[in-house]
């Protein structure tokens, strides 16, 4: 068994006491070194010189006048991390008070020192100093983590949305200072339209769970930069009030290159469409039209009158208008179509909706004067198009009703039914409706998908209007 060793410091002027001390503890500890000092400045500078580490400090301390507190905390200064405990023959509550909250690890009257009482209460300020000391090691640790971390993050308060710290790294993000980062509003670090969404995030319960992933926000720089951040938020609490940590993780150029490898990808699809149609419109369809004028020759010079070979024009006609009517869906004439309001009558057309819908079509005057060019009229002809083929194959709707008008800086193409509907994850899950968002998207535009089960669905297309 490891042998107790200890190096105590005693300080009194009465060294008479200093025996009494070593013979309280001369049973408990195996190994006692007690130096002594007979007032502060003494033990300032014994604690100073010594080339041994002071385990503990007892010290003989009346208060007699705020002269005797001064020179405490500056002997306290002085013992840093060794603790100090105060031998004393006043019982006053105050005072005690007072010297506990100063820094004295433990205060015993000395009428009822024991040896057992004065080895426990070494041996607790001992430890107590070392966790403590420990304590503010790792609160300083996790400062460093916070304070250093290459991750933008900052605290809140939950009940008055006031932000209490941030770290460097959400400075340089945003552009602001420390002082201009925590005077901020809540709602300053969104969009001024989606303050109601900041809100309502701040307002999510957490339950048991001890971080929860937001989604992905758009947030605003000090500088109007618009940045696409990934938000992580966990409950702490600070001073006993229940305050929010934020991790945020900017996204925002792997959704620039997300969004231009997704370009490239429309673009080459567009491009195989195009050869595709070319393809069809001028070799397979010329070589059909030249069968059809040879056939047609035969039939008039050998005075063919079968059945058959009248069945067989007939399906050589409708094979020639079929592919004919694939080759212009696949490479839409833009030259023809600059203009959406013409574009959308096309469309309607090339699908025959008129047959099978009950059809409506509002536009407003001026929409009839917008050109567009060409890689915006395709796109959106694109979207209309997957538009129309979910409204054919899943909608079981009765009604198709197109709008198209000019609002501030946007032109706003919809398209509502009254079919079935669907729910709204099948929004995240359906290719056809990714495949939608990137066109547009592409094109710098927005698209909004409304539909609830048996609400039927709505679509809207929001394009900057003038931006070429």
């Amino acid at each position: 068994m490891k042998k107790e060793e200890l190096t105590l410091l005693y300080i009194s002027n009465h060294q008479g006491d200093l025996s009494y001390i070593s013979q309280l503890l001369s049973g408990k500890i195996d190994k006692l070194n007690l130096l002594f000092a007979q007032d502060h400045f003494k033990a300032e500078r014994l604690v100073q010189t010594s080339t041994v580490r002071i385990d503990a400090c007892l010290m003989n301390l009346e208060i007699t006048s705020l002269n005797d507190l001064r020179l405490l905390r500056m002997l306290l200064f002085s013992l840093n991390d060794t603790p100090l405990i105060v031998l004393s023959q006043n019982s006053d509550p105050s005072s005690g008070k007072i010297l506990l909250n100063m820094g004295v690890i433990d205060i015993l009257l000395k009428e009822e020192l024991t040896p057992t009482l004065l080895h426990k209460s070494i041996l607790y300020g001992i430890e107590r100093i070392k966790t403590l000391f420990a304590l503010k090691e790792s609160e300083q640790r996790y400062r460093n983590i916070f304070t250093l971390s290459p991750q933008p993050m900052w605290v809140y308060d939950q009940l008055n949305k006031k932000y209490r710290k941030v770290n460097e790294a959400a400075l340089k993000l945003y552009g602001y200072t420390q002082k201009e980062f925590l005077s901020l509003r809540f709602q300053d670090l969104r969009p001024p339209e989606e303050n109601a969404i900041a809100t309502k995030l701040s307002k999510i319960p957490f339950g048991k769970k001890k971080s929860k992933f937001i989604g992905v926000n758009r947030h605003i720089t000090k500088n109007n930069e618009i940045l696409y951040v990934e938000v992580f938020v966990s409950p702490i609490y600070i001073d006993n009030r229940e305050h929010r940590l934020v991790i945020v993780n900017d996204i925002t150029n792997r959704l620039i290159a997300e969004k231009n490898i997704s370009k490239r990808i429309i673009e080459a699809q567009d491009q195989e469409r195009k050869e595709l149609g070319a393809e069809l419109h001028d070799n397979v369809c010329q070589l059909l039209a030249t069968s059809q004028l040879g056939l047609n020759f035969l039939e008039d010079t050998l005075e063919i009158n079968n059945p058959m070979f009248a069945k067989s024009m007939q399906m050589l006609n409708t094979a020639v208008n079929e592919i004919r009517s694939i080759s212009h869906r696949l490479t839409p004439n833009p030259l023809i179509m600059q203009d959406p309001h013409s574009m959308i009558e096309n469309l309607i057309e090339e699908s025959h909706l008129n047959e099978f819908y009950d059809l409506e079509f509002n536009a407003t005057e001026e929409t009839k004067n917008i050109l567009l060019n060409d890689k915006h009229i395709i796109q959106i002809h694109r979207v209309l198009q997957e538009s129309i083929q979910n409204i054919g194959k899943h909608s079981f709707a009765t009604k198709i009703i197109f709008d198209i008008n000019l609002e501030t800086d946007f032109l706003k193409i919809v398209v509502r039914d009254n079919g079935v509907g669907f729910e709204s994850d099948l929004q995240k899950r359906g290719v056809g409706i990714h495949n939608m968002r990137q066109r547009i998207e592409s094109i710098s535009g927005k698209i909004l998908i409304k539909s609830n089960v048996k609400e039927g669905c709505t679509i809207e297309i929001l394009i900057p209007y003038g931006q070429k």
